[in-house]
């Protein structure tokens, strides 16, 4: 993975504090919404490289049709 790298992921869960759960690469991440979007389980949404090691992303704010 490279910095500013786009992945597309699916939201898995939908927390209580509007973090979310995703499904990357078989993994699951648990990711902090600070978008203001509002997102559901199935949706897809793109995810940026922030950082490298640790892998970090940046939640992109708008879903993937």
């Amino acid at each position: 993975m490279q910095i500013g790298e786009v992945v597309k992921v699916k939201v898995i869960e939908v927390m209580a504090d509007d973090s979310l759960i995703l499904s990357f690469d078989g993994k699951l991440l648990r990711v902090v919404n600070k978008t203001g979007s509002t997102y559901r389980p199935d949706d897809f949404v793109s995810l940026q490289v922030s950082k490298v090691w640790p892998l970090e992303f940046k939640l992109l704010r708008s879903k993937i049709v």
